[in-house]
């Protein structure tokens, strides 16, 4: 203590230091807006059994019910539907979100499964009919869940409401692609018969466009919540969201650390994701013993709200070596935390960064690039402030939460001004 005290005497310029890191540490953690940021974290999983939530409306905007999953946010598609309701567009209109994600335990039975599906649909059908809903606005993704929204759409119509997809997911095309004659056949009629399809970017139009090219295509890139106060990293960590599957490149990464520790530089590498099949955590981490980084990559978990914020404040630099993306929530909060981001050329990443101006774009699977570029990273510390504070603009320009609800908003008063 007497140590302490005595530097602190000593060094005005430390005293100055370590007073604006505390005050930047209050405004992050501990003012209004962090708190209010702690209730909504709250009050979404107190919501979540009830499964239906309404905001106040203070503008003059249309009324919608929305259908997309809810909390936990770990999924793009659960952050995109929360965005939106703390964005302006839950002020500007009246959302009634009502929860399609998973609410059954894993390995549900059959009959709790269309039991679970059947209570979906009854919502929306109450949500349509008790109210003056102009809208239903329909968030989905591949496989089955966008057949079980291709009822949820019918019923919209049928109820003579105006419906607006939203198209999530970096295996959409793929999944088009094979659905055969008759599922393209139902795709297209969805699609066509709807007030608008949103897809992610100008990528996704182009691929989407040929299995429905009568329809009202929109594109509204992702958006996020901007991080407030000091943005200056902290550490050179690289720091990984998503799950250990294929797809997020989890793997390649370590690999890139174990290369990277070959040629004599050792990369601090935060993993924070999940599973998808067993053991995939502990070939990571053998992966990594090998190569001699048992302390030098983490495990943190599936990390959310908070967790989240806070290690995107400590990282040095965001890493999404994945092999398919649609628009990644993760490279978009990255650069709303000024982070620089070392991604990969698919989905509509590269509508996002700029190769060498806001991170670094290699090819999916290519842990030698990705190895190189860390290194680089990790031995630069101004070019990786460089990237961070161009991302940083990037994100306040075009993929601010608000941003995002502006442009929804748009559609939704050009879809109801063109309704006769």
């Amino acid at each position: 203590m007497a140590d302490a005290m005595a530097q602190l005497l000593e060094s005005p310029a430390l005293r100055s230091s370590l007073s604006r890191r505390a005050a930047g540490v209050v405004r992050r953690y501990y003012g209004a807006g962090a708190m209010a940021d702690d209730y909504i974290e709250l009050f979404d999983e107190v919501v979540r059994t009830a499964q239906i939530i309404r905001s106040p409306r203070t503008g003059a905007g249309p009324d919608v019910v929305m259908l997309g999953p809810q909390t936990p946010p770990t999924g793009g598609m659960a952050s995109v539907v929360r965005a939106m309701r703390r964005s302006g567009l839950a002020r500007q209109s009246r959302l009634t979100v009502i929860n399609s994600g998973k609410t059954t335990r894993q390995g549900r039975t059959l009959i709790s499964g269309l039991a679970a599906q059947a209570g979906l649909l009854w919502r929306l059908i109450v949500a349509i009919a008790a109210g003056r809903a102009d809208l239903v606005h329909i968030h989905t993704c591949s496989g089955r869940t966008f057949w079980r929204d291709c009822v949820h759409a019918l019923v919209a119509r049928l109820m003579r409401r105006g419906v607006i997809w939203h198209v999530h997911g970096g295996r959409f095309a793929e999944f088009a692609a094979g659905c055969g004659p008759v599922g393209r056949a139902v795709m297209r009629r969805a699609f066509e018969s709807a007030s608008a399809v949103i897809v992610l970017g100008d990528t996704w139009r182009r691929q989407l466009m040929p299995y429905a090219p009568r329809a009202r295509w929109r594109v509204v890139p992702n958006g996020v919540p901007l991080a407030e106060g000091p943005l200056g990293e902290r550490g050179e960590t690289f720091l990984f969201l998503g799950h250990f599957g294929r797809d997020k490149g989890a793997a390649e990464l370590v690999q890139a650390a174990a290369l990277a520790a070959g040629r004599g530089r050792k990369l601090r590498v935060d993993l924070a994701g999940h599973e998808t099949a067993p053991h995939q955590r502990d070939k990571l981490a053998d992966v990594a013993a090998r190569a001699g980084l048992e302390d030098h990559v983490r495990f943190l978990g599936v990390l959310a709200g908070p967790a989240k914020q806070a290690a995107l404040a400590s990282a040095g630099c965001v890493v999404l070596p994945s092999y398919v993306e649609a628009m990644p929530m993760a490279l978009l909060e990255a650069m709303a935390h000024g982070r620089a981001v070392i991604a990969t050329h698919v989905g509509a990443v590269a509508e996002v960064i700029t190769d060498g101006v806001e991170g670094f774009l290699i090819a999916p699977g290519d842990a030698d690039a990705l190895a190189d570029a860390m290194t680089r990273l990790a031995e630069d510390p101004s070019l990786r402030q460089r990237m961070g504070r161009a991302g940083r603009r990037r994100a306040e320009q075009r993929f601010s939460a608000d941003a995002m609800g502006k442009r929804v908003l748009a559609i939704y008063n050009d879809v109801l001004e063109a309704r006769p």
